[in-house]
């Protein structure tokens, strides 16, 4: 516990021995010094656990968020201190976020052990700091962790299957009780719009173990700037060939980098089949006239419905000109709008549709 969040309840235990020394304690008690550190200790160690006691409320029906400034579930990789730490103000805003969720959304918390996965670095990494922080603040509303990439491994593009990679691996190491199950992949230039929803909303039932990677399309092919894939073998053969195809296969043409690796890849015999192509708009819609277009659009077809709508996951800012720019619009609408869920604004609910897609899967 921090000395800030420490110092109230030892007033309060200070406070209580007061009390109790007048009420009980000889006089001649209270004049001896070496009295007054244990009785303080014995009424202090309650308080803490009463204090601990109030958080462990809000554990329904999501996790309780880490209430402690220190928090294990936010890790990065690299010297590079990519990642603040988080603000006492937002670990409270959390806090609040994860009662309004619990009171006003439909979801439900989830044992699935996931993780969100990311990389911040470069010249242009402060652009996509707004970005960042509601990924950390989804992860400490829902107790997930998150992996950030703070310096390069290798060149490029290419980090983001070498970072998943090395987090696939470093997971497989440990006993299956203990890994992680699904790590979520978010391009820096992701903004998580809807706190409320968690990962595991989107995953297939438990008993479809044949599906390994849930990926979107868009208009130019396979867009794996949001995917989650599955902890396993099957995943770490995947990234494996990724990485391995531009030196395997150096005659063919990757206008995307990676990105056109993992599409090539992914058509093959050994992955095509555990593979599944679900609509785009349920975690990697993207903008269309900003957050003021956002905040009046309907759920009519005069959009496409890869157009962000109230209520999406995330906005992701694919081939945008003006990320920056478009990340501080949607930041300043957030800081205004609230939660949908709390206002009643929802204009597009997926459950439905993941629901009736994953129907019969696994059976």
């Amino acid at each position: 516990m921090e000395e800030e969040e420490a110092v109230p309840l030892l007033r309060r235990a200070s406070s209580s021995f007061t009390f109790f020394s007048r009420s009980w304690i000889p006089p001649r008690a209270i004049t001896s010094k070496y009295l007054l550190l244990p009785c303080l200790v014995l009424f202090t160690f309650p308080l803490l656990f009463w204090h601990r006691a109030t958080l462990k409320d809000l554990s329904v029906p999501f996790p309780r968020p880490f209430p402690h400034p220190t928090l294990p579930q936010l890790l990065t990789s690299g010297s590079t201190p990519c990642l603040p730490p988080p603000t006492q103000s937002l670990i409270h805003h959390s806090l609040h976020r994860h009662t309004a969720c619990r009171t006003y959304s439909p979801f439900t918390f989830s044992h699935t052990r996931i993780a969100t996965a990311t990389a911040h670095f470069g010249l242009s990494s402060l652009h996509y700091l707004p970005a960042l922080r509601t990924h950390v603040l989804h992860s400490l509303i829902h107790s997930t962790s998150l992996h950030v990439l703070c310096d390069p491994i290798i060149d490029s593009l290419w980090n983001k299957p070498a970072f998943i990679l090395h987090l696939l691996i470093h997971e497989m190491l440990k006993p299956a009780p203990q890994r992680l199950e699904w790590i979520m992949w978010v391009d820096r230039d992701t903004l998580v719009l809807d706190q409320c929803r968690p990962i595991a909303s989107f995953l297939p039932p438990p008993n479809a173990t044949d599906v390994n990677l849930l990926v979107t399309n868009d208009y130019n092919g396979l867009n794996n700037g949001v995917f989650i894939v599955r902890v396993s073998e099957w995943a770490v053969k995947l990234f494996t060939c990724v990485l391995a195809f531009r030196h395997f296969e150096p005659g063919v043409a990757l206008p995307y980098t990676e990105q056109s690796a993992m599409e090539h890849v992914l058509a093959t015999e050994d992955f095509r089949n555990q593979t599944r192509y679900v609509p785009q708009h349920w975690f990697n819609a993207y903008d269309y006239g900003g957050a003021a277009m956002y905040a009046v659009r309907k759920n009519g077809s005069e959009f496409g419905r890869e157009r962000v709508r109230k209520g999406d996951y995330l906005v992701h800012f694919a081939g945008h000109p003006e990320k920056g720019a478009a990340i501080e619009e949607y930041e300043g609408w957030l800081e205004g709008g609230g939660d949908v869920w709390e206002r009643g604004e929802v204009v597009r609910d997926v459950s439905g549709e993941v629901e009736e897609f994953w129907r019969g899967v696994g059976e």
